[in-house]
């Protein structure tokens, strides 16, 4: 490799690093098809592991305060299906009014939303999901 190449690369996040090192492989896998190469240099390359990062949760008195700063906001009840029922953005995004059960308490998340480059759509998840909505449903939240 040379100097300049380590250079670029020592600047790049190691996420960053394994994408091009997909497409450079990817290139050569071609090129072996093709007959090019009889081999694919890129194989013999190991890189970098992403470090994985522990989320950052946050602790009852920080919910409290975030709670009482958006009691207002449009997205409230929102906010308490995502922090009260543990779901992603895409499962949130995907809800329906039919998924939502208030006289049993019951929340069912069947689709998730997923982003396709610039896209939106509807996608369909690993496993179906149920949550109990009955300690959100009443007038003042634990929180």
């Amino acid at each position: 490799m040379t100097l300049v190449l380590l250079v670029v690369l020592a600047c790049l996040s190691k996420r960053t690093v394994q994408y091009i090192h997909a497409v450079i492989r990817s290139s050569f896998n071609q090129a072996v098809k093709w007959e090019l190469l009889a081999r694919n240099p890129a194989s013999a390359v190991t890189t970098p592991k992403p470090i994985k990062r522990a989320p950052e949760i946050l602790s009852v008195d920080q919910i409290k305060i975030f709670f009482q700063t958006v009691k207002d906001h449009r997205f409230y009840p929102i906010y308490l299906i995502a922090v009260g029922c543990d779901l992603r953005e895409g499962e949130i995004l995907g809800l329906e009014r039919k998924d939502i059960n208030l006289e049993e308490g019951i929340l069912q998340v069947r689709q998730t939303v997923v982003s396709i480059r610039v896209n939106y759509q509807l996608g369909n998840l690993k496993r179906m999901q149920q949550k109990e909505l009955s300690q959100f449903l009443t007038s003042s939240p634990r929180f």
